[in-house]
């Protein structure tokens, strides 16, 4: 037979992290839904740090893909608008290098409005180009 302490610790970890029901985890567990009541009263503490622990995870982890996001679109916009300086307009198709520097400005300013404040601590190397670039097209 399982260790009570053992079922206990697997109820507090089930429960703030998986989303199932009590009734599930009562049928994983072979305990009473009720005792999983009162644990989950008795417990609600340690649950609610593993939710928050969670969260802050899954927050940071969403934005550092933004931000990694972000810093793609600005070295592609620096690539490209560098190799836009160095064309003479003399009969070479540019049309197309405009449009994806127009298209690659306008995805990292909607990546940037996702959340400014994501933002606001990058040492990146690109921190300030949006702002910079945002007269010139």
């Amino acid at each position: 037979m399982d260790n009570p302490n053992t079922k206990q610790q697997k109820f507090i970890h089930e429960w703030a992290l998986s989303g199932k029901s009590l009734y599930t985890l009562a049928n994983e567990l072979n305990v009473n839904v009720l005792d999983l009541m009162g644990w989950a009263d008795e417990f609600e503490e340690e649950i609610r740090t593993l939710k928050a622990q969670e969260y802050d995870r899954i927050q940071t982890e969403n934005q550092m893909t933004k931000l990694k996001q972000y810093n793609y679109y600005a070295s592609l916009y620096t690539r490209l608008k560098s190799e836009l300086d160095k064309r003479d307009f003399s009969g070479l198709p540019t049309d197309k290098l405009y449009f994806i520097l127009n298209d690659t400005l306008k995805q990292a300013h909607l990546i940037k409005s996702m959340d400014l404040a994501d933002f606001t601590d990058s040492d990146d190397l690109y921190d300030d180009w949006l702002d910079e670039e945002k007269d010139d097209y």
